[in-house]
């Protein structure tokens, strides 16, 4: 890793470190107000999961953007099939584990999944995107 990639890596994780915080007091307050039906009180382990997947699928995505843009794109999509996927089979074998607790996982796994994901796309078009090539 050298400099430049640094330029890239270390913004993502502070944004990422404080998107995290108001994300997690959100989702404790949501919790408190969900019908229990949708109440998953281990939200906080699935969030883990979204923070170490955004920061592990930006450093492939710097990596490919200091390639070539085509690198860039076909690695964006690569990562987001396979997240999307991952993400699909953990929400299955958990709900077919858990049946009790399957709809509050479900719930909050989508709302960490959502909230992660624009911000990822957000910081990557900001980061990697047209505009940033004419600056």
């Amino acid at each position: 890793m050298n400099a430049t990639d640094n330029l890239f890596r270390i913004p993502f994780l502070l944004l990422l470190l404080l998107f995290s915080v108001p994300v997690y007091f959100g989702l404790s307050y949501l919790q408190s107000v969900l019908p229990a039906k949708a109440v998953f009180h281990s939200f906080w382990g699935i969030q883990l999961l979204a923070i170490g997947t955004s920061w592990l699928i930006h450093n492939r995505l710097a990596s490919a953007a200091s390639v070539s843009g085509q690198a860039f794109v076909r690695t964006f999509m690569l990562t987001s099939a396979l997240k999307l996927f991952a993400f699909m089979i953990i929400i299955v074998v958990f709900a077919l584990l858990n049946r009790a607790q399957a709809f509050g996982f479900i719930f909050n796994f989508l709302i960490v999944y959502l909230l992660y994901t624009v911000l990822e796309v957000w910081f990557s078009f900001k980061s990697f995107g047209p505009s940033r090539k004419q600056a």
